[in-house]
């Protein structure tokens, strides 16, 4: 799993099922190379709404996830 914030950039490889991380919001992530028997488990605040979602990187990274 990678995430950047546009500037600074972090990978997180989990290993084991008792591994989890909290992930705040402004976050760019790319989630990949999952197992077979990998779950992926996410909690939300609120009900999806495909309009919160920025899907263009290059968008994200001139700053619009800033505001």
């Amino acid at each position: 799993m990678m995430f950047t914030d546009g500037e600074q950039r972090d990978e997180f490889v989990f290993d084991s099922f008792s591994e989890a991380l909290v992930v705040g919001p402004g976050l760019w992530r790319v989630m990949s190379e999952f197992s077979p028997d990998c779950v992926l488990m996410v909690f939300a605040d609120r009900e999806y709404e495909e309009d919160d979602y920025i899907r263009d990187f290059e968008a994200y990274a001139r700053g619009y996830h800033h505001g």
